[in-house]
């Protein structure tokens, strides 16, 4: 924010006189006053109320409109600021105050359009308003004219030499522009004309950082800490400088420097705790909190933070029960119960998760949090639209939640929208530029569509900004593979195991790579020495099994898979693994028993009820397969291969014939390019004796794969039921010639001799 706005009104005491209700003018400027008394007492919410009993009596009230906006600056709730500003600078339009504060609430909330609209309305006027033209440079910096920005900012630092704001705006857009020396220059200008300008260190050094230059980040924050002791911020950013070049103990040092000279502050205690919290140390996180409470032992945000640090560690019993005491002493906190939605999620029970966080938002429909939660809820039900629709809404109502744009574009990679990605991810870029966490998000999706060069630039970033993390090498990898430069790619994913030799992502890409290069028995030579150096690694196991499984080594994939299981009961990808052995074997009991063991794990996971569903159809078990084909559909209702599937269970079986034509109906309507899917639906209709429904969806299948026996089996049947024998006996021995076989072959065997 550029400038904050200064309520210049004075503040009367008024007590209401026995005639004041009876005079609506007398009532509105005591509203009026009242409202403002509240502002002033740091209380918005209930200054709005005033303010709007105001505008009740007088809807004209240009003074009410004005101040109504100001309650809702303060309460950073930028779309009904606005609104009530631009009432005021409608009816009042020469009042430039209220211009300039209506730009920037829109810069605020990123609607860098008319940002720029109100003030060229105020430079109309006032050519050579500073403020003004320092609101222009931000708009035209948000909406990405960088050189407009520069203009703007450069006419500012000649107007007005001796402000050094001016110089650290000018920097900030020439760093952006890559104009590295000349923002370089500035922002040592600003720091040279005011040592205690925090501003100009925080932005020299986050310079200094993206360039990967952490040594010079980490002079300029120590400066900037001598010359301004008092001031948090500088302990913590040069904390987080130095956590990213490695030196945890003299960062913890810095973190109790500032302790000691703060021992009581809540604030920087919380300050601490994102620190810690977003370098995933979460002991010392913890800690924090714990400091923060013994000097505010009533603040519920503080325990809040603790169930967050319980959620992170999937300790989820511990949440609960901190989380229902909020809950008991507050049934209506909104962010303890969008808390038990995540619970709820968390433990897998995501209808009720849904519906907890459903509930909230018909309490508080603007809340961002609860839209941004509901949105994961359901992307985790695979609801994928409606997802999207959450995300966005969330975004809309806070355009600078960095988690929302995160997700956002996470789903659109996850959908395969990989252009819709990249503008959600290039604003989590923009609002973080120096998180590498949002660089490679930026980088994937570029990737993904292709770029490869922007895809690069980003990867590098990310490399700058945190060289220990060994998922910018894994990601640098993939972008040398996509520019077929595997050798490139090798040396990548060999970095990233030598900053940490345990990331075994690294280590089966490794292995794939050898593969590609047909060097298996490199790969399984690098994959069998990280397990010896790493016994207890079930990965290793894992990543081992899948490349004797390439080479179709049943027996030793097998038993690398088993080693895994012993190692960790609950590694799902090796009981998936030893399914697949077991499928590809023919022992479909041992299939089955590893698929439930998956199962077990992973209770909602309806893909799984399907297949085992499908091999309990291979031993024709129908109605075991029926029970699981029914429990997919009842936790996924939209999924069609499973309504595809029962409806078939049902016909096979002869009942519920009607809701069997419904579910196929419906599964053929979602999947219309499968030949699987319309034959069912013509086995269903052949089943509830519409013939000639039927007939046409046997012939479509038969086009599609001519060679499928069943299909012509089921022509042949229909054919004949139909009252078309000979073109039913045709077709029943053109299936037989196809080696059509079991319970079908006897059946329609059967039939051609009672057409004798």
């Amino acid at each position: 924010m550029l400038k904050h706005w200064i309520v210049l009104a004075t503040l009367l005491s008024i007590s209401l006189t026995a005639g004041c209700g009876h005079n609506p003018q007398k009532q509105k400027q005591y509203f009026l006053n009242s409202g403002k008394k509240f502002l002033a007492m740091g209380q918005p919410r209930e200054a709005t109320i005033q303010f709007r009993n105001a505008l009740q009596l007088d809807p004209r009230f240009v003074e009410a409109y004005r101040s109504l906006g100001q309650a809702y600056y303060q309460l950073q709730e930028w779309p009904e600021a606005a609104a009530a500003l631009s009432l005021a600078a409608e009816l009042d339009p020469k009042n430039m105050e209220t211009h300039f504060v209506l730009a920037e609430v829109y810069l605020n909330s990123r609607d860098f359009p008319n940002a720029e609209k109100e003030v060229a309305l105020i430079l109309k006027r006032k050519p050579q308003d500073l403020s003004a033209i320092q609101l222009q440079g931000a708009a035209l910096a948000g909406s990405g004219n960088k050189d407009g920005a520069l203009e703007s900012f450069q006419k500012v630092s000649q107007l007005q030499p001796d402000d050094p704001s001016s110089y650290i705006n000018l920097g900030i857009v020439e760093s952006a522009m890559q104009r590295i020396g000349d923002a370089d220059k500035h922002f040592r200008k600003a720091i040279e004309m005011s040592p205690h300008t925090l501003p100009a260190y925080l932005n020299l050094a986050n310079m200094y950082r993206q360039q990967h230059r952490l040594t010079d980040a980490e002079a300029v924050l120590s400066e900037g800490e001598k010359n301004n002791p008092d001031s948090p911020v500088i302990y913590l950013s040069l904390a987080d400088v130095l956590y990213a070049d490695g030196k945890d103990q003299v960062a913890d040092g810095v973190v109790n420097d500032l302790r000691e000279k703060q021992p009581n502050s809540v604030q920087n205690e919380l300050a601490i705790y994102d620190l810690y919290f977003t370098h995933k140390n979460l002991d010392r996180a913890e800690d924090a909190c714990q400091h923060a409470l013994k000097i505010a032992p009533q603040r519920v945000d503080i325990k809040q933070r603790l169930i967050e640090l319980d959620l992170g560690r999937g300790d989820l019993k511990t949440a609960t029960a901190l989380n229902d005491q909020i809950l008991q002493k507050d049934s209506t906190n909104l962010i303890s119960h969008i808390i038990r939605g995540r619970i709820l999620m968390a433990s897998g029970m995501k209808g009720d998760s849904i519906a907890e966080l459903r509930q909230q938002l018909a309490v508080a429909p603007d809340s961002p949090e609860a839209h941004y939660y509901l949105g994961i809820a359901l992307w985790q039900n695979e609801d994928l639209v409606q997802a999207e629709t959450e995300l966005r809404r969330a975004i809309e109502l806070d355009p600078s939640s960095v988690s929302a744009l995160h997700n956002l574009a996470e789903l659109e990679l996850f959908r395969g929208e990989k252009n819709v990605a990249i503008e959600p991810a290039s604003r989590c870029v923009a609002l973080r530029p120096s998180d590498s966490f949002e660089r490679l998000l930026l980088g994937r999706a570029y990737l993904q569509a292709g770029e490869l060069a922007s895809a690069r630039e980003q990867f590098v970033y990310a490399e700058q900004l945190s060289p220990r993390d060994p998922n910018v090498h894994l990601n640098l990898a993939q972008c040398s593979a996509e520019e077929h430069n595997l050798d490139g790619a090798k040396a990548e994913l060999e970095t990233a195991l030598k900053i940490d030799p345990q990331f075994t992502p690294a280590l089966r890409r490794l292995a794939e790579l050898d593969l590609m290069l047909k060097q298996g028995p490199q790969a399984i030579a690098r994959v069998q020495a990280y397990g010896a150096s790493n016994p207890d690694s079930a990965e290793a196991h894992t990543i081992l099994g899948s490349l004797y499984l390439a080479r179709e080594d049943y027996p030793a994939a097998q038993s690398e898979f088993e080693q895994a299981i012993k190692i960790d009961p609950n590694h799902l990808s090796a009981y998936l693994e030893l399914g697949q052995i077991y499928q590809h074997t023919g022992q479909v009991d041992l299939a089955i028993g590893r698929y439930q063991s998956a199962l077990t794990l992973q209770p909602q996971f309806a893909p799984l009820m399907i297949l085992i569903g499908d091999l309990y159809l291979e031993k024709s078990d129908v109605s075991s397969a029926r029970k699981y084909f029914e429990q997919a559909l009842a936790i996924k209702p939209d999924f069609a291969i499973a309504a595809n599937n029962l409806a078939w269970v049902y016909a096979e079986q002869g009942v519920k014939l009607d809701e069997a034509f419904d579910l196929a109906r419906r599964a053929e309507q979602e999947l219309p390019q499968l030949d699987t899917v319309a034959d069912t639906l013509g086995w269903v209709q052949y089943r509830r004796n519409q013939y000639a429904a039927a007939i046409p969806l046997f012939q479509e299948c038969i086009q599609k794969e001519p060679s499928e026996p069943l299909y012509r089996y089921h022509l042949g049947m229909a054919l004949v039921a139909n009252g078309q024998r000979e073109k039913g006996r045709e077709a029943l021995e053109a299936a037989l010639r196809l080696n059509l076989a079991g319970p079908d072959a006897q059946q329609a065997r059967q039939m051609m001799a009672q057409m004798h």
